[in-house]
């Protein structure tokens, strides 16, 4: 993928944090039906919309701080990246500001030893350039679980327009 060629959203991801704003995600509208017979006790009316908490303030903070998405490849591998590893537990996640740790992404490889396609939020491509340290929004805390090997975490930096490939290096565990 070139570095400036956006990111389509599919629609489809229920992982993604932006399906709420998504009209690709939106629900089709659908033909109203009548209820075969009327109820019979009154509807309640709904309740009253709860107060905004920490984290929904929180993840909103950090999604507006990172407009733009970058895409997370995760490769798992045995054997000096020679052995595909299917089965490995893969969660991507971010703490946010208020000390919550917000998961974007949970998933399992394949037999391939891939999880592909993990959209994730990324700061603004003149964020991501500047010299020196890497923008802080962009870096996300990746756990790799198999039970016949050592836990993995890994830090992994997501830039905007960009494809990361993460590689998980598995070391059998010692009994």
């Amino acid at each position: 993928m070139e570095p400036d060629t956006p990111l389509q959203c599919s629609g489809g991801c229920a992982n993604c944090p932006r399906r709420k704003q998504c009209a690709a995600a939106a629900p089709q509208p659908v033909e109203p039906t009548t209820p075969a017979a009327p109820p019979t006790t009154p509807a309640t009316p709904p309740a009253a919309p709860a107060a905004p908490s920490s984290e929904n303030a929180a993840l909103e903070d950090f999604l507006k701080e990172n407009p733009s998405h970058g895409v997370l490849r995760v490769q798992a591998f045995r054997g000096n990246q020679a052995i595909p590893v299917k089965g490995v537990d893969v969660t991507v996640s971010w703490r946010l500001r208020d000390g919550t740790n917000y998961v974007f992404y949970t998933g399992t490889t394949d037999e391939s030893g891939l999880v592909d396609a993990i959209a994730l939020p990324a700061p603004e491509r003149q964020q991501s350039v500047e010299p020196g340290e890497p923008h802080p929004d962009a870096a996300y805390q990746l756990v790799a679980r198999h039970p016949e090997f050592e836990t993995v975490t890994a830090t992994v930096n997501i830039f905007p327009g960009i494809k990361t490939v993460q590689p998980v290096q598995l070391q059998l565990r010692e009994e």
